[in-house]
């Protein structure tokens, strides 16, 4: 093909992963013809996914048999997709022999193909030159993920309140903060607080590759003078103090158990990168020279993962190697995992490699759609042209007091040049429909779910299509449950990427809160988290920041009785809902009394949508019950232990079913595509955290630092108006790209529905 630095820059549908093993078949069949030795070990063709490296492996496996034996029929593999493969090899004089040949040498050397994810390449990067890592690392060390330890390490920290006088302080200051959030949803059970804040600032820490300021923080009112940004920057301090703590512990623990986590597989390669001054000595390392590197969806790579790739490709080229990528930045919506379009912006304009000269580099715009029908594409060129996102930007409502003009028009950069050419002939159908959102509708949702269907089946779809090449496309997980669940009520066979552990169900949450308040009345935690939840809101009637108000008005009864106070207040409440399970418990077995507390509380009757999750959960505490757990404690220590025997009691699988409706998230769905699509709600989420920008985790020179952003606080600070500018912009971009990716799933139907009130 001629080019060592090639880019493709391409949308929805253009056929970017053929491009690629297109590229990767040239490169394979070059080097078997040249006679190269080992040249499987030549290649490194990347993913950012382990579902889009299988695809791959198996086309490429696909494309050898077909060229091997022309008459097998291969399913996507006939007529004009095969053609260009077939031109390939007329180009380099090999026949049906040399394919056969490559294919039985792919697979008896099967794991020289390297046709893998990032961070599996990472992994076998750290692994090969462990001392320089500044990790002892071996194989037989363990890489884990980093929830259960977590989890154990807030625990641990929990234990030394009460003999800890530092500990103490920096968790009531911890839960003092918690509580002076307005906007906070608190659980009331510390440790899941704890966690939460945990997960939240670790997250920072990977995605920006950078550790936490801790030293700015431990200073901070000595450093900064201007007030209004020593307010923004202490909001935050609590959090830190209490997150440092939980790190020490967590370090302890890997330590003692010999393991990394996954999420900083990245930062431990970058450390290696910076100590090795030669990349020959990786390459020894590795048993491997890599040539040829090609990387698939660019445009989610991080800086991290790409500052960790970019010296070997460097001294790949500077030997003759090719570099090969393929990208589209309206697709973009890996941000939360550090991904930065901008380095793909940046290699199509001009090759960062020193050892490039403008005739050995190619970059190129495929502007065909071969996945979707006219209709699809027409409306979609509408929409998301440039032009016509600068002039929404101006205009709306909701974004006039937050966003200018240079935003409106990075924003409209990204998209300029979006409109893609058709190329299918069929005909499609798109449905675009405004559907109202009536009273009663909150949370679950079922009336405007049932409203939905019945469109649907106005249009007989479930009768015209098979089931299995119906998707649902949702932008949140706890959609993607509320929507499984209701399909799933009405006979509709699901296939969800839901493998859920029903301990993070927001109900079954709540109703564990419920049962560890009637096994320990003494519990305040336990009970003020049940009586702030959506169930007991709905049940009683009473909006839950009404008891929000009330627990902060009886902090000063925190050393008595939560319930006695509970009790003289809303007496009703009480006797109605709470009296009979209270005497109750201890009394009768552990199914019986959680079917009492479950009928008392109407929680089949309020939340319909959650039926499945219900019903697992009563197996799962039956079955407990047939293994000798027959009280309340003794479920709760199970339902707080983790550990892999308990964990898998509380999975909760899809049956496999082969005729079945896929629901997943938008995230999920990129990079596939599906003959009918339904965006059930579509809509930007356009939310207090992308507008408010109450928390900020912004990069400075020092490490992580992390922003309170109020609109007065940045009218009177430059620092604070560059931040949130930032993450505003970034923001706003990748919910346009969430919603570009969701559009752009459909082949042959597409029906969104915009939901209005």
């Amino acid at each position: 093909m001629g080019f060592r630095y090639h880019i493709i820059k391409a949308g929805a549908g253009a056929g970017k992963t053929r491009k690629l093993v297109l590229k990767f078949l040239d490169v394979l069949f070059r080097l078997y013809k040249n006679r190269s030795e080992f040249f499987l070990n030549k290649i490194l063709a990347i993913t950012f996914t382990n579902a889009a490296a299988d695809e791959m492996r198996d086309r490429v496996i696909k494309i050898l048999k077909k060229l091997s034996i022309p008459e097998l029929p291969i399913r996507d593999m006939e007529g004009k997709k095969i053609e260009e493969f077939e031109n390939l090899l007329k180009t380099y004089a090999l026949t049906k022999f040399d394919t056969s040949k490559i294919l039985d040498y792919i697979i008896h050397n099967y794991s020289d193909l390297e046709i893998k994810t990032i961070d599996s390449f990472v992994n076998s990067l750290i692994l090969s030159v462990p001392f320089s890592a500044g990790v002892f690392l071996t194989p037989q060390m363990d890489i884990a993920n980093p929830e259960f330890y977590i989890n154990y390490a807030c625990d641990l920290l929990i234990k030394k309140y009460g003999t800890d006088d530092r500990t103490r302080e920096v968790i009531d200051n911890f839960i003092d903060a918690l509580l002076n959030e307005r906007n906070e949803k608190i659980s009331w059970y510390v440790k899941d607080d704890l966690s939460r804040k945990t997960r939240e600032f670790r997250r920072s820490e990977m995605n920006l590759a950078e550790e936490i300021d801790f030293n700015f923080y431990s200073q901070i009112d000595s450093v900064i003078k201007d007030a209004t940004f020593l307010k923004s920057v202490k909001k935050y301090a609590p959090y830190v103090a209490l997150y440092k703590n939980v790190n020490e512990e967590i370090e302890v623990l890997k330590r003692k158990r010999r393991v990394v986590f996954i999420d900083e597989l990245n930062m431990i390669a970058r450390n290696i990168m910076k100590n090795v001054a030669d990349p020959l000595i990786i390459f020894e390392k590795l048993g491997e020279k890599i040539l040829y590197f090609m990387i698939d969806e660019f445009q989610d790579t991080s800086r991290v993962q790409w500052e960790n790739l970019f010296n070997l490709i460097e001294n790949a080229l500077s030997e003759g190697g090719e570099f090969f990528c393929v990208g589209d930045s309206k697709q973009a919506i890996y941000g939360f995992r550090g991904g930065e379009p901008e380095l793909f912006e940046d290699l199509f304009l001009k090759p960062p490699f020193r050892s490039i000269s403008e005739s050995e580099r190619k970059t190129e715009k495929i502007e065909e759609n071969y996945r979707s029908v006219k209709e699809i594409i027409d409306f979609n060129n509408r929409v998301f042209n440039s032009a016509n996102l600068k002039n929404w930007l101006r205009e709306s409502e909701k974004l006039k007091d937050y966003i200018d003009e240079d935003i409106v028009n990075k924003i409209g950069m990204v998209y300029d040049d979006s409109s893609q050419k058709v190329v299918r002939k069929d005909k499609g159908f798109l449905l675009v429909e405004k559907i109202e959102k009536q009273k009663g509708d909150e949370e679950g949702e079922y009336d405007l779910y049932e409203r939905i269907l019945k469109r649907l089946n106005d249009f007989r779809v479930f009768e015209r299509f098979s089931k299995s090449d119906i998707c649902f496309l949702l932008r949140k997980t706890e959609d993607v449950q509320k929507w499984t669940s209701f399909l799933l009520s009405k006979g509709i066979p699901v296939e969800s990427t839901i493998t859920t552990d029903v301990r993070e169900n927001f109900l079954l949450r709540e109703l564990v809160e419920l049962l560890r308040f009637f096994d320990r009345p003494y519990d305040n935690f336990s009970l003020a988290s049940f009586i702030t939840g959506k169930l007991f809101e709905k049940v009683s009637g009473i909006d839950s920041e009404d008891f929000y108000r009330w627990i902060e008005k009886n902090k000063k009864y925190k050393a008595g009785l939560l319930y006695l106070r509970f009790k003289e207040e809303y007496r009703e409440l009480w006797d109605m809902y709470f009296s009979e399970p209270f005497r109750a418990v201890g009394y009768l077995p552990l199914y019986d009394f959680l079917i009492m507390v479950m009928n008392k509380f109407r929680v089949y009757d309020l939340f319909p949508e959650s039926t499945p999750f219900l019903k697992y959960f009563e197996e799962i505490v039956y079955s407990f019950e047939g293994k000798g757990i027959s009280t309340t404690g003794e479920f709760l220590k199970k339902w707080d232990k983790r550990g892999e025997d308990e964990e898998s009691a509380f999975i909760l699988h899809l049956p496999i079913v082969t005729d079945a409706v896929k629901v997943m998230t938008i995230h999920k769905a990129k990079g596939l595509q599906f003959p009918v699509v339904v965006i059930p709600k579509v809509s930007l989420t356009l939310n207090d955290k992308i507008f408010k920008a109450e928390f900020m985790p912004h990069k400075d020179e020092g490490g992580i630092r992390f922003y309170y952003s109020k609109k007065d606080f940045r009218k009177g600070c430059e620092k604070l108006k560059e931040v949130y500018k930032k993450h505003l912009l970034k923001g706003l971009t990748e919910e346009i790209n969430c919603l570009y990716v969701a559009m752009t799933r459909a082949e042959d139907e597409l029906y969104a529905f915009l939901l209005e009130g």
